[in-house]
């Protein structure tokens, strides 16, 4: 399987992940004086929720969730037999919207304990921009050509996508970091 030839290159990828957001940790103790670590928490801390939002998802908890995400997601817009189009295809009611409380929450939560405006900016900044780059390459997966394509490790990432739209779409839950799924065992490679 690619990802066993290609474990340097994720590797690679985790590396430019993980010291992405301790770069940006520095950046703003120096711009804002918040502590290093609270990039690195916010991105796993908006994680776990985003995470935990996408499996509720498949369960039938909120019927609304669960028609919008399942159905008109996995079901209407990708089944497994049409997992690529030319275009990408949105579900009539679309999910964006339910991963709110995940971006944005832990920055409110961060301003309304009392930890401060800054640490909720930079909370929201994380959470927004780690959910604005699975969007994208979300997106990415679902589309005949997308200029990543050339990159092995996103080829990759589209055949661990493709597990999560067949049988009962509780596998691979992740976009690009699968850390959640490893730890919730819901990790399938093939």
């Amino acid at each position: 399987m690619l990802l066993e030839k290609n474990k340097q290159g994720a590797f690679v990828a985790l590396g430019v992940l993980y010291g992405t957001l301790f770069a940006f940790g520095a950046l703003f103790k120096l711009l804002l004086g918040t502590p290093v670590l609270l990039v690195p928490f916010a991105y796993y801390l908006t994680g776990i929720i985003a995470f935990t939002t996408h499996v509720l998802g498949h369960y039938r908890i909120s019927e609304r969730w669960f028609t919008a995400h399942t159905i008109g997601h996995h079901v209407h817009a990708y089944p497994p037999t049409r997992f690529v189009s030319d275009g990408f295809v949105n579900s009539p009611d679309p999910n964006d919207k339910f991963y709110g409380p995940a971006i944005f929450g832990p920055a409110v939560a961060a301003v309304v304990l009392g930890f401060g405006l800054s640490v909720g900016l930079v909370m929201a900044f994380t959470g927004g921009t780690a959910a604005w780059v699975a969007d994208y390459v979300h997106t990415g997966l679902h589309l005949k050509e997308f200029w990543m394509d050339r990159f092995a490790l996103f080829r990759e990432l589209r055949r661990l996508h493709v597990f999560h739209h067949k049988g009962n779409f509780r596998t691979n839950y992740g976009i690009y970091d699968f850390s959640f799924d490893i730890l919730w065992g819901s990790m399938r490679y093939a």
